[in-house]
């Protein structure tokens, strides 16, 4: 798990760890857990394939962003999850670091309709299901998404609009496990923590 005290180049909007401290998102915006998900010694546990936890709205308004979580995957064959979703209220509109939707094995850019979605991951995942994997997803001002994994550029920049995914404060929510509201695909894993950029 990422050291609480590091000092960070850049400061997230958000900070997800899981430790029930003030300044955990969990606590400081609240949420709620689902179909066996649990916060248990620091980390976010999602078990089976109803598992997710949904942030409380976000008062926040977002665009260039960046998505980042350290996630342990329980198995390597499961299709369609997302370890760290930014959805609208309804599901209808969302960013997110999905694992295998489009191609087994493979990390991606979730979105919806697939409109900033490109299959640019060349390597298959290899080790999330021994140990945790950092995963960072980008969005520029300038539209370019660019996918990371342990500080590894793996997919990208490429650049599907010309401006990234907007969320207007209180209209938006982060979500675990589950890809977005309106789909019924699930990651089972554990997340020890994610963090909200807002560049």
């Amino acid at each position: 798990k990422p050291p609480i005290n590091e000092k960070l180049a850049v400061e997230p909007i958000l900070r997800w760890t899981f430790d029930g401290s003030h300044g955990d998102a969990a606590t400081s915006v609240g949420g709620m857990l689902a179909g066996g998900a649990r916060i248990e010694a620091g980390k976010l546990t999602l078990p089976d394939t109803k598992s997710v936890y949904k942030s409380d709205p976000i008062p926040k308004k977002l665009a260039e962003k960046t998505l980042e979580t350290w996630v342990t995957l329980d198995r390597l064959e499961q299709r369609g999850g997302s370890a760290f979703t930014i959805q609208t209220l309804n599901g209808v509109t969302f960013d997110g670091i999905v694992f295998g939707e489009r191609v087994p094995n493979r990390w991606m850019a979730g979105s919806d309709g697939f409109a900033r979605t490109q299959d640019v991951v060349a390597a298959d995942e290899i080790a999330a299901d021994v140990l945790p994997v950092q995963l960072v997803v980008t969005y520029a001002a300038n539209g370019d998404v660019t996918l990371y994994r342990n500080g590894k550029l793996i997919g990208g920049p490429y650049r599907p609009a010309a401006v990234p995914q907007g969320f207007d404060p209180d209209g938006w929510q982060a979500v675990f496990g589950l890809r977005h509201d309106g789909s019924n695909t699930y990651l089972q894993g554990t997340i020890d923590e994610a963090r909200l950029y807002d560049r």
